[in-house]
């Protein structure tokens, strides 16, 4: 099936939408605030702090960060908020536990998995939450978010919507022999040349609309750097293998394998008609296979 073209680079809430433009930047569109007059409103915003993450680089199994701001001019006793995913549609990630999961910290800052279908915050404020994509895809997320008093709804329920991209990055290194080689007078020895290869791939997700990175009409290179070396730059296409290191070869052992990351795999996407788009990853993990 081929995929519709979509760029989905931030996310989109009550107060500020963050999407990909035409041009390919990222672009920060103020939406209208969603409040009910008199009662209360909710910002929410990704709020990443670890220099590496941000909102091109998602990938599974990540805790993005959002923070929610809660104000109310109504507060009092016994009142709490809820956030609570919707599920629309079948085809843009939107179910809870399939899809993706909910977290929050505890008072140690140890991520705590949200049993519930709801994320509950106990007082107005500001708090963060996570989500985890737990496989690839274009995550177009709709929630509801409530206020409770004496556990009752109280007002209108506001929406929020919170987009992204996720990735699934698989590299791995594996070694084996390649020849025997003979060496020496009478009686020759065997010995045997043996090589180790370098190799990722990155797959979007499975759904006609998950096109990250393979959307048809955009054009796309990558370079990899491993153990401080760069690789030249070379096209790139999601779902296929490539090399984020030269292949290396050893007489008489394996080549050794010391570093079990990838410092960064840097996409580079350019559509026609507009400007170039940059996406990288870091410190990629690396499977051994042998």
């Amino acid at each position: 099936m081929r995929k519709k073209i979509l760029f989905l680079a931030s996310l989109a809430v009550i107060t500020a939408a963050c999407s990909k433009s035409d041009s390919g930047e990222d672009n920060q569109n103020p939406a209208q605030v969603v409040q009910q007059e008199g009662a209360f409103s909710a910002e929410v915003e990704a709020a990443f702090k670890d220099p590496n993450k941000n909102i091109r680089n998602i990938q599974v199994g990540d805790y993005v960060p959002y923070k929610i701001k809660i104000t109310d001019e109504g507060a009092g006793e016994n009142v709490s908020y809820s956030l609570f995913p919707v599920k629309e549609v079948d085809d843009k990630h939107q179910t809870k536990g399939l899809d993706f999961e909910l977290y929050v910290d505890d008072e140690n800052g140890r991520k705590i998995q949200i049993g519930e279908d709801y994320v509950t915050f106990s007082a107005k404020g500001e708090h963060v939450f996570y989500i985890k994509p737990v496989q690839p895809g274009t995550f177009i997320l709709p929630f509801k978010f409530q206020k409770l008093v004496n556990g009752k709804v109280f007002g209108n329920l506001l929406p929020v919507n919170i987009n992204f991209n996720a990735v699934k990055i698989t590299a791995y290194t594996t070694g084996g022999r390649f020849r025997w080689v003979w060496e020496g007078y009478f009686p020759p020895q065997q010995f045997s040349d043996n090589e180790r290869l370098y190799k990722f791939k990155i797959e979007d997700g499975g759904n006609a609309k998950d096109i990250y990175l393979s959307s048809p009409n955009v054009t796309q290179v990558y370079t990899a750097k491993y153990e401080g070396v760069q690789t030249s730059q070379a096209e790139f296409k999601e779902g296929e293998e490539f090399i984020f290191a030269e292949r290396r070869t050893k007489r008489y052992g394996m080549p050794d394998f010391n570093t079990n990351v990838i410092e960064e795999i840097r996409i580079t996407q350019k559509p026609a008609n507009q400007e170039e788009y940059e996406i990288v990853y870091y410190n990629v993990n690396i499977e051994k296979r042998d």
